[in-house]
């Protein structure tokens, strides 16, 4: 018997709609429910189409993150500001000697 590398056994219980929608395509396809079973998980795993979605949800996460710091920055840039003009205003209307 030849080993095909590492591998393990996974279980999972299905009931009502999706085990009958399970039984229906093995049976169209004239293989045992386990075998489809393995088969549609396999396909999907290795979907590249689903890969590249992954993918792109991590490029849009990390760039979120990027621009996110980059407005928090300017944010806090911007209180600044804002607080640097309060203090100019409440010198030039006399409500507060300069420091």
């Amino acid at each position: 018997m030849r080993h095909r590398g590492r591998s393990q056994t996974v279980s999972f219980r299905l009931s009502g709609k999706a085990l009958e929608e399970l039984e229906r395509r093995a049976e169209e396809f004239k293989i045992s429910t386990g075998e489809y079973s393995r088969a549609a998980i396999d396909g999907h795993l290795n979907n590249d189409e689903s890969r590249q979605i992954r993918q792109l949800i991590e490029a849009l996460a990390e760039q979120h993150e990027r621009l996110s710091g980059i407005l928090c920055d300017q944010m806090q840039r911007l209180t600044d500001e804002l607080g640097a003009l309060r203090r100019d205003f409440n010198i030039a209307v006399g409500r507060s000697k300069p420091s």
